[in-house]
């Protein structure tokens, strides 16, 4: 967990007598703050959990301030088990910020059903791949990877 920098609690004793509250604040010592809340090693999504913190959800200005700090300087994971695109992960995929890093994480049977039909959705333009593969990415991310790029040259030839 990070630590609070001097500049907060110099901020906070400068002036004892007024009220202070989170968004009286100058921008930066807001912008550190909201790194000590929402910044984690990792963030797991899948259909079973919710990824959008407490904090997000206030008000209309902390979530336009602190949604990017968010997106973009969190890694998150993708797990998918046995090839099923559930609705938490389709909805993340297809309005999550395409910036943030992410990966994949298959767990479960290779079910060809569920690719197959991930497939289509996608060549239909009814679902997202999301996939960036990198050097050290699995085998199995990869094969998919791979069918997603053969549907987007399909795609191309239409």
């Amino acid at each position: 967990m990070k630590q609070a920098s001097a500049t907060t609690g110099a901020v906070l004793r400068s002036n004892p007598n007024k009220s202070a509250s989170l968004l009286t604040m100058p921008p930066e010592i807001r912008n550190e703050i909201y790194r000590l809340v929402l910044l984690e090693d990792q963030v797991t999504v899948n259909d079973t959990s919710h990824t959008t913190p407490a904090l997000l959800s206030t008000c209309r200005q902390l979530r336009k301030e602190a949604s990017p700090i968010f997106q973009q300087e969190n890694k998150f994971v993708l797990d998918v088990d046995s090839f099923q695109m559930g609705l938490t992960l389709h909805h993340w995929l297809r309005h999550g910020n395409p910036s943030a890093g992410f990966s994949f994480e298959f767990r479960g049977k290779m079910n060809w059903s569920n690719l197959k039909l991930w497939l289509q959705k996608y060549h239909k333009h009814e679902a997202y791949s999301g996939f960036l593969i990198h050097d050290e990415a699995d085998t199995r991310v990869k094969c998919v990877s791979h069918a997603f790029k053969i549907v987007d040259e399909m795609n191309g030839m239409a």
